[in-house]
Order: structure tokens, then C-alpha cells, then sequence
């Protein structure tokens, strides 16, 4: 009986392994590079961003658009490029102001427009050779999302000089249980209040 409970435990650790390989093998194909940039091909805000990396620079360098991340990471002035119509906003605001307005330009992302994901302003400085530099943090929801920031410059008459960075793309499914807490107080009592249940 007892050589029957080894047979038993040892199939069941097989299987465990078998089916946690298929799932690494799945997880595997899905993140192949070539995979991915099939499906970066087919996807419109791709088209978008590699068109804004395409087109023709004031300083002639190229921009960079980064295939795998179906990204343009790095955007040089181009030719014919909007500026910001800013007779009506006050001269304390127009810094502010012209660099959302190129960081929407630039990324659909605007401090403006408020929803899933947005766009922070965190650094807004100018240099004292006239330069001004702009740092956006992206959020998800309230949350800061690591390492996804966008950062503009621009000289002292507000033309864009270059955008760089990108933010992430909207992945509604994998964040939508962080819209149920809206404070670390509230999570603590939710879960006392589970393990309360749990114990009735």
C-alpha cells in the first residue's frame, strides 16, 4: 500500500511539472520578439508613432522608433511641427501650458484629460540660457506606473527642440481591482473585516 501512495505522489509531481512547462513554453512564445512585432504591426497607435518617427526633422537627425516597444522614443522637432497658440494664457502659465500641449501632440497624453491613464507633470524648469525642460510621470488609476515618464524640451520662444520617453500602452483587465481601494485604511479594514467572516 505504501509503494502504491510513492506511485501516487510522484504522478501527480509529474504532471504538476508537465503542466507548468507547457505554461513557460506558452508564456515564451507569447513574449518572441517576432510575435510581438506582428502584432505591434497591425495595431493603429503603432502606425501613429512610427508615422510621427518618419517624418522629416527641422535639425535633420532621425528620430528613433523602437520596433520592439512599437514606440517612438525619441522625437526631434519635425518640419511643420504645431506650436501653441498662447495669446490668451497668462506668461506664468505658458511653459506649462506649451509643454502639454506638445506632450499631446506627441503621445495622445494629456494633464488635461483625466481617466484610466494619465499624464503628471513633475518637473517643470528653465534654464538660464532659455531653455525649458517638462517631466511627465505616467498614472494608471491614481498609481504611478515605475519607470514610464516622458520628458520634453523646448527653447525660450516655446518651439519644441525634442520629446523623449514613452508611456505604457491601456491594459484595462490587469488593473481594474486596483479602482476597488481607494486608501491603505480602507484595505486594512476590508481585510479584517474577510477575516472576521472567515471565522464566524
Amino acid at each position: 500500500m505504501s509503494q502504491f501512495k510513492v506511485t501516487a505522489v510522484a504522478t501527480m509531481v509529474t504532471a504538476i511539472l508537465a503542466s507548468s512547462q507547457v505554461q513557460a513554453s506558452e508564456q515564451t512564445r507569447f513574449y518572441n520578439t517576432s510575435s510581438v512585432s506582428s502584432q505591434v504591426q497591425f495595431n493603429p497607435q503603432v502606425s501613429q508613432q512610427r508615422a510621427l518617427a518618419e517624418r522629416r526633422t527641422v535639425s535633420g537627425h532621425k528620430s528613433i522608433f523602437d520596433e520592439q516597444l512599437g514606440k517612438a522614443t525619441f522625437l526631434w522637432k519635425a518640419v511643420g511641427q504645431a506650436k501653441p497658440d498662447m495669446a490668451m494664457v497668462l506668461p506664468e502659465q505658458r511653459n506649462a501650458y506649451a509643454a502639454d500641449f506638445y506632450l499631446n501632440a506627441l503621445t495622445g497624453v494629456s494633464t488635461a484629460k483625466k481617466g484610466f491613464s494619465s499624464a503628471v507633470l513633475t518637473d517643470l524648469s528653465e534654464q538660464k540660457l532659455g531653455s525649458i525642460t517638462a517631466k511627465y510621470k505616467q498614472k494608471v488609476l491614481g498609481v504611478e506606473v515605475f519607470n514610464r515618464e516622458y520628458n520634453l524640451i523646448m527653447d525660450k520662444e516655446h518651439n519644441l527642440v525634442a520629446g523623449s520617453g514613452y508611456f505604457a500602452n491601456k491594459v484595462t483587465s490587469s488593473v481594474a481591482p486596483l479602482g476597488e481601494f481607494t486608501s491603505a485604511e480602507q484595505s486594512i479594514k476590508r481585510a479584517i473585516k474577510e477575516l472576521a467572516d472567515i471565522n464566524v
